[in-house]
């Protein structure tokens, strides 16, 4: 038996696929958390489907402040998580990226119930990107006099949906995902059953697709995508424009901003979106989305992707530790990105306005021919 730790949309999306894909005659238990907008009512049509033993919902909103001290206080604390998984035996254990708590609760209260447990960790999301190995020293010593086990220091297997691009790590083997399958038609209809997805007629029609991001949500800017989305987008043409709002964005930001087009369901994954619709035609825009690459990467379809983060880079401020957001090792996973296109015109970085502004009009024109 194994289990699934999912923390955001694209994790319960990746979930059933692999149980579809990989896991189809093993019992799976899933535990989904309450770290995005609309959890609670994914875990009751999660539970309706029947493909899986048992799903959880998971209350995390009491262990999620603080950085690093949080790790240990969910792990020594009395919690429902901590009595559910103490009754469990999984051989092995999956998460997605390889930070919170909740990781490390699982870790460690599952590797007592079976020392053989095998620990994966998943992509967060699918795209290239460094993996930043943060042990804080003082915890390290308090994980050590209460006994406990760092989760990052005894991974099995890394997963990626493009494993051959990520730099070596200092444990675990690395994996290739799966990519979608449109065929499995009983996976589809699961999926769009799930995130109840419904067909946009504004997405369909749409030229350029506009990506928000959660760095406002998070706080690491407040408008500064949107006023620079407006800029790139004020060319002398017409095309139809949408914003695909960010899962966890809890407002919408951009209603104040005239014809351009909101895509009206929200918590659903971008993915979801492309197993319905196709998007090899469509321009997407973001500073650094990575969903802007899951075509390529989940479904193997490349669409035109232009991304803007050189332009405000500056402005992006972690607000942990007051450092930019985008290092020399972010920016460089964001440009190699470029090689693993077939077709490399279909995807740019702009350093400037006016080149984001010229590359979308270049690709409109290609459109139209």
């Amino acid at each position: 038996m194994i289990a699934f730790f999912c923390r955001t949309p694209i994790h319960i999306f990746r979930t059933i696929q692999l149980k579809y894909e990989m896991f189809e005659k093993e019992k799976v238990d899933v535990y989904v958390f309450s770290s995005f907008n609309g959890a609670s009512n994914i875990v009751q049509r999660l539970k309706k489907i029947n493909i899986f033993e048992n799903v959880y919902y998971i209350d995390d909103s009491t262990y999620m402040k603080g950085r690093h001290l949080v790790d240990l206080k969910a792990c020594v604390i009395k919690s429902e998580f901590k009595k559910i998984l103490s009754e469990k035996k999984y051989r092995e254990l999956f998460t997605y990226n390889i930070y919170g708590p909740f990781n490390e609760v699982g870790y460690n209260v599952l590797k007592k119930n079976n020392i053989d447990l095998k620990y994966n960790v998943v992509e967060d999301a699918p795209t290239v990107y460094g993996i930043q190995y943060k042990e804080n020293k003082c915890i390290k010593y308090l994980f050590k006099i209460f006994n406990l086990k760092s989760s990052i220091r005894n991974i099995n297997c890394w997963w990626f949906s493009s494993p051959e691009s990520m730099s070596p790590f200092k444990n675990g083997k690395k994996q290739k995902l799966p990519m979608v399958s449109r065929q499995n038609k009983k996976m589809c209809q699961t999926i769009n059953y799930v995130f109840e997805y419904k067909e946009d007629v504004d997405l369909q029609n749409a030229d350029v697709i506009l990506m928000e991001e959660c760095y406002s949500n998070d706080g690491l800017i407040k408008n500064e995508d949107i006023e620079l989305f407006k800029q790139v987008i004020d060319i002398d043409k017409k095309f139809n424009a949408v914003v695909k709002l960010h899962p966890r964005s809890k407002i919408n930001r951009f209603y104040k901003k005239p014809n351009i087009n909101i895509i009206k369901a929200q918590g659903i994954p971008w993915e979801v979106y492309i197993l319905n619709c196709p998007m090899k035609d469509k321009i997407l825009i973001s500073l650094s989305c990575a969903t802007m690459t899951s075509g390529k990467f989940m479904f193997g379809e490349e669409s035109y992707s232009l991304l803007l983060f050189p332009i405000i880079e500056d402005k992006v401020i972690d607000t942990y530790d007051k450092s930019k957001y985008f290092t020399e090792e972010r920016k460089k996973k964001l440009s190699s990105q470029k090689q693993m296109y077939d077709d490399k015109n279909k995807f740019f970085i702009a350093c400037t306005v006016k080149e984001a502004k010229n590359k979308l009009f270049e690709w409109l024109d290609n459109k139209n021919e």
